[in-house]
């Protein structure tokens, strides 16, 4: 009957309650689940089943939180998708006359309305700060696709020039250490100005920043890094 049940769980902490399940020591107990699980199937043949999309498990977040740790924008997406499926759920269940002791249990859930208005406001559905609430993230934004872009049209150019037909090893840019680099031939070093971040295992090639690149990757790195700042101030406010 358990391995039955298993087979029908949607949650990880539904797994958990199932490992823990055990027979109902008093009557009254049993009458109450039967109650329970008689409304239960009288949902199921009437509707379609309870939603339980987008409930995550959170306890490792709250034990964070209750010791004041930073819980980062991705994860309040997880408080705020288990908050918005609490509230579903109750309102479900609650809306249901045929269901009363459904009803009842429902009432045992504690989603916080404030919350989920203040999260919703903050964050995007794809968990990420909404740049509406927050202006400077779109403009920061900005910067880096535009800082990145032209690092790639500098990369692409030099790729293609004349000059270096032969210096490379691929036509391709890749990064090292968040640094995008040439693979040089060992030969043609000299043909390149720039700084070697890494050598290949046959020792033929070098990963090399192209010194044309050096202040555009840092003015991106700085940008990224004022991003994440503003990131970690909005998450340290409690958004």
């Amino acid at each position: 009957l358990l391995e039955a049940l298993r087979a029908r769980l949607a949650t990880p902490f539904g797994r958990a309650a199932l490992a823990a399940l055990a027979p109902l020591p008093k009557l009254g107990a049993v009458r109450h689940a039967l109650v329970l699980s008689a409304e239960m199937q009288g949902l199921r043949e009437q509707r379609a089943p309870l939603g339980f999309g987008g409930i995550h498990a959170l306890e490792g977040l709250l034990e964070r939180a209750a010791r004041q740790g930073r819980l980062e924008a991705g994860e309040l997406a997880d408080v705020l998708a288990t908050q918005r499926g609490a509230l579903q759920v109750q309102a479900e269940l609650r809306s249901l006359p045929q269901a009363p002791s459904l009803a009842e249990l429902a009432a045992g859930l504690h989603p916080l309305r404030p919350l989920v208005e203040r999260l919703g406001h903050a964050l995007t559905p794809g968990g990420t700060l909404n740049e509406r609430a927050y202006p400077e993230l779109a403009r920061l934004r900005e910067q880096i696709t535009e800082r990145r872009e032209q690092i790639h049209r500098r990369l692409e150019g030099l790729l293609r020039s004349s000059r270096l037909a032969d210096a490379f090893q691929d036509q391709l840019y890749t990064l090292r250490g968040r640094r995008y680099v040439l693979p040089v031939k060992v030969d043609f070093k000299g043909h390149l100005p720039g700084i070697v971040h890494d050598v290949s295992s046959s020792g033929a090639t070098l990963f090399m920043e192209p010194q044309s690149v050096v202040e555009d990757t840092n003015a991106l790195t700085l940008t990224e890094r004022l991003l994440q700042e503003v990131v970690e101030a909005a998450v340290d406010l409690n958004l």
